[in-house]
Formats: structure tokens, C-alpha cells, sequence
């Protein structure tokens, strides 16, 4: 996986408008531990409405290393952020996917635990306390 493949990613999510803001290329990690990452904030539209309110902030945070690639997914309305979910994903990947996948499983497990079935690993009901 390569940064240019992400740079073209965020470019392609600039262009639909859905991008807030876009930190620089940086490290995190010490030596051989050290991971390209770049963060990128989103903009929650009509299809987030079903599972977010629009005051909630969704930070992006994209971790390259030499055989992998991962994207998290962060509520980010206060400090200390709160981890959603990691996924893989590699160059076939669009960012459509990536993102729709995560919006899919979200609303899944909010009706799950609207419902009261929610089961281990339910992310909605272990962010619940955290959102706007």
C-alpha cells in the first residue's frame, strides 16, 4: 500500500464534499514500530442522520505500513477520542465501500440495541454514552 493510493482516496472524498479537514503526512511509532498516518475529518450527511446526530464529529485516520493498510474510525467530539472500528483495505478498495460498510454495521447494531438484542462486540452501545 502506498500513500499515493491514499492521497488519490482523500482526493476522490474532497471532490463528493464529505471531507472537513486533512492533516499531513506523519509518524507515529519509534524505529522500526514507526507507521505512516494521516487523519481526515468527515462531514456526517443525511445518511449519518440515521445513526448520528449532525453535532458529532467522525475523524478518519489512515495507517500505512510496509505490508498493510488500515483505516480507523474515531468519534471525535471530545478528548480522549473514542475508537469505532478498524478496517483493512487495499488499493481495490473505494472509499464508498470503506465508508458504506462502517455506516451499514453502525445502523445495524443502533437498531440491535434500540431493540434491546445488542450483543457482545455491539459498537453502538459501547460509544452510546459518547455521542452528541
Amino acid at each position: 500500500m502506498s500513500k499515493a493510493f491514499v492521497d488519490n482516496l482523500i482526493h476522490n472524498m474532497r471532490l463528493a464534499g464529505i471531507v472537513t479537514k486533512v492533516t499531513p503526512w506523519t509518524f507515529e511509532g519509534i524505529g522500526d514500530q514507526a507507521l505512516n498516518v494521516r487523519y481526515l475529518g468527515i462531514k456526517l450527511d443525511s445518511d449519518w442522520q440515521e445513526i448520528f446526530s449532525p453535532g458529532n464529529n467522525i475523524l478518519l485516520k489512515f495507517v500505512i505500513d510496509r505490508s498493510t493498510a488500515n483505516v480507523e474510525f474515531y468519534l471525535a467530539n471530545k478528548p480522549p477520542f473514542v475508537k469505532i472500528i478498524t478496517r483493512q483495505f487495499t488499493d481495490a478498495d473505494k472509499w464508498e465501500i470503506i465508508i458504506g460498510e462502517v455506516k451499514k454495521r453502525l445502523k445495524r447494531d443502533k437498531i440491535d440495541f434500540q431493540n434491546h438484542r445488542e450483543q457482545v462486540g455491539n459498537i453502538y452501545s459501547r460509544i452510546k454514552a459518547d455521542l452528541k
